[in-house]
């Protein structure tokens, strides 16, 4: 696997160069959405993915940019109630921990860390 790292503005890659995209806090630096999209839309294999993780997916007119550039996608919304949820699934498997082990469900107390934030 191999990473590279550009300016969102100005990607100096040639067309269907990346499998996936992922875009972390980052996008929205772009000037201008549409072109943006469009540049990231260029430089990506078909059907490959681009994974862009934003907590105001609303800026800039992201989503409307994406429908523009017929771009599909899909919405996840991690909210500060799931935020609370998952941090408290945490501390309750922190706490179980000794009673998983106990029982040899060792495996079952390793996902719920990963799963609540480990």
């Amino acid at each position: 696997m191999n990473f590279k790292v550009a300016n969102i503005e100005f990607l100096d890659f040639a067309d269907g160069f990346f499998d996936a995209i992922i875009s972390v806090d980052t996008i929205f630096f772009g000037r201008k959405m549409e072109p943006t999209i469009a540049g990231l839309n260029r430089i990506l294999k078909a059907n490959g993915p681009i994974a862009v993780f934003n907590g105001d997916y609303q800026q800039g007119n992201f989503l409307a940019s994406l429908t523009t550039n017929k771009s599909t996608y899909e919405i996840y919304d991690f909210s500060q109630e799931q935020v609370k949820h998952m941090l408290l699934k945490h501390k309750a498997a922190k706490e179980l921990q000794k009673a998983f082990e106990a029982e040899g469900n060792t495996f079952v107390w390793k996902d719920l860390m990963v799963e609540s934030f480990a």
